[in-house]
């Protein structure tokens, strides 16, 4: 994701148990992004619109 290197972004993931949360993470300056993804669950980020 190297269009989002260095931006704080939301993030709406799912816990173990299958509910949702949201969160601000940052993506590093190489553009990675390390996320754990659930059986049957899924993630969304959003980054700015710049």
């Amino acid at each position: 994701m190297p269009m989002l290197s260095q931006q704080t972004v939301a993030m709406y993931n799912d816990k173990k148990d299958g509910t949702p949360f949201y969160e601000k993470v940052k993506v590093s300056d190489k553009g990675q992004l390390t996320v754990t993804l659930q059986a049957n669950g899924g993630f969304v980020l959003l980054g700015s619109s710049n």
